[in-house]
């Protein structure tokens, strides 16, 4: 890490490595015209054979900056990965994952170990230990921890994921498709990016995601995402993609979050999430100039919450709560996970810019939130990306389609439309970013490569009307669906910033 340290330290040393790197890529540009002359200058006029003399001998080594750039990137991957582990929870089902105590914690996703007691952990020197599996179960953490025992192992630190820049080189590690130890290398891309994946008790709700284009594929999850200090900026767990491999658009879950979770856990043995009962989001880079104020803003309240009782309202933005100081989204999602159910603690917000405090009494999250407090019949499929991963938990997220069984309801002939709708409830209310007033029929799965997924229909859409009938109950939509077999033609609403998009779709089934 000598160069890199160099490069913080003596600015002009990497302003003359950037103009190195530059020198190499136009070199070729460069060279190429002399070339040209020198053999234009040897050639025989056009009557006589052509013939080239003193052709010249293009040295195209590499500088040694960038030789020595290079021997750093492979120091700096060999080191990170003696600390990634293969993590495997049975046939077939296997993720990644890192090791964040030298006595045998280890970092994954929740999803990896999703429904496992017990895990086998592969080493990167290829130890195998039986793993003990503390998970979350909770839709808006994707993080679990793993303990081994054993002792004096490599680790990785985790950096601050507050001062992740897009630009940054990004280092993804794991086990891509089984391949274990695979190292893959691209930038910081996005950052704050947040979206729920799946559907109905298996949907997830991502929060502060760090964006990256290094490759990430089924496997991958549960691995860390480092930069050029070997420090984990977050835990590589979903990707977006139409074909279920990497696309270059991996998402990781930042360090703030995993420092939060793994520490609690190591400490208590569990982890207890609050719960506030509104909807933030973070503050558009003109709201920060406008304001001079860094935070995040509610965008709805739900009736009867902590927040509404501790007098927030939609509007209001967020500085502090806990103590902690909060500047995105994602810093009120910790804060509620820092607090217990039962504390009173104090928020600082801003409403019409002037300085308000409050205290609210934290209570426990809705059961419905909790997917551990999900019958296994009703959860719905894992986003294929996963899916792909973990086999023998697909068998557990079929939809349960007996007609008795309580809302959310799958849709009649789901193998027209492809997905499932249930009644918003306050669960869809935070995981979609849902008006508080707002009723309907939304979204909570859609099906891969179905007719919904060529309509471009997404998870958290609000059906309105279906081939022309409005939709006031379930039935309405199967009725809709039955009553024109050759087309299929959608109205939705989306809700974007808290703000509705009307949407409109149609597809021929011939």
């Amino acid at each position: 890490m000598k160069l890199i340290e160099t490069f913080v330290r003596r600015p002009g040393i990497a302003v003359t490595a950037g103009v190195l790197i530059l020198g190499a890529g136009l070199a070729p540009a460069i060279i190429m015209p002399k070339w040209f002359q020198n053999r234009s200058s040897a050639m025989a006029p056009i009557s006589a054979p052509a013939r080239l003399t003193n052709q010249p001998n293009l040295d195209i080594s590499a500088s040694p900056s960038l030789a020595n750039f290079e021997q750093e990137i492979t120091n700096l991957s060999e080191n990170a990965r003696q600390a990634v582990v293969n993590v495997s929870s049975g046939e077939g089902a296997q993720g990644s994952g890192f090791i964040y105590r030298a006595d045998g914690w280890i970092v994954t996703n929740d999803h990896v170990v999703q429904g496992a007691k017990n895990v086998k952990v592969t080493l990167a020197d290829g130890r195998e230990f039986d793993g003990r599996v503390i998970a979350m179960s909770d839709s808006t953490l994707d993080l679990a921890m793993v303990k081994i025992d054993t002792r004096d192992l490599p680790t990785l630190a985790l950096a601050d994921s507050d001062e992740v820049k897009i630009g940054q080189f990004a280092i993804a590690i794991g086990s891509p498709f089984g391949l274990e130890n695979t190292v893959t290398i691209g930038h910081v891309s996005g950052l704050g990016r947040s979206s729920v994946v799946g559907g109905a008790g298996a949907a997830r709700s991502y929060s502060g995601m760090i964006q990256t284009d290094a490759a990430v594929n089924p496997g991958n999850s549960g691995g860390p995402l480092v930069n050029l200090n070997g420090e984990v900026i977050g835990v590589n767990s979903y990707i977006y993609s139409r074909t279920g491999a990497s696309e270059g658009i991996g998402f990781a879950i930042p360090a703030k979050t995993i420092r939060v979770v793994a520490e609690e856990i190591i400490a208590t043995g569990k982890l207890q999430r609050g719960f506030m009962g509104l909807i933030p989001t973070d503050l558009r880079p003109f709201e920060k100039r406008q304001r001079n104020l860094e935070g995040a803003k509610v965008e709805d309240v739900s009736a009867d919450t902590p927040a509404s009782k501790a007098g927030l309202k939609a509007g209001d933005v967020l500085t502090e709560i806990g103590g902690r100081q909060i500047k995105s989204e994602l810093d009120v999602r910790i804060a509620m996970i820092e607090a217990n159910p039962g504390d009173s603690v104090p928020v600082t917000y801003y409403r019409n810019d002037q300085r308000l405090t409050t205290t609210m009494k934290v209570e426990g999250p809705p059961a419905e939130q909790n997917i551990s407090q999900v019958a296994p019949e009703r959860m719905q499929r894992m986003p294929d990306e996963l899916r792909e991963m973990f086999p023998d938990i697909q068998e557990r997220l079929q939809p349960d389609t007996r007609e008795d069984r309580e809302a959310p309801q799958v849709v009649p002939r789901r193998q027209l439309l492809g997905v499932t709708l249930g009644k918003i409830e306050a669960s869809d209310r935070e995981m979609f970013k849902l008006p508080s007033k707002l009723e309907g029929f939304v979204i909570r799965d859609v099906q891969a490569n179905s007719n919904a997924s060529r309509l471009g229909l997404k998870a958290g859409d609000v059906i309105t009307e279906v081939n022309g009938r409005e939709i006031k109950e379930l039935e309405d939509v199967a009725k809709a669906l039955a009553s024109k077999e050759n087309e299929v033609a959608v109205k939705y609403q989306r809700y974007v910033n808290g703000s509705p998009i009307q949407g409109q779709a149609k597809i021929s089934l011939n």
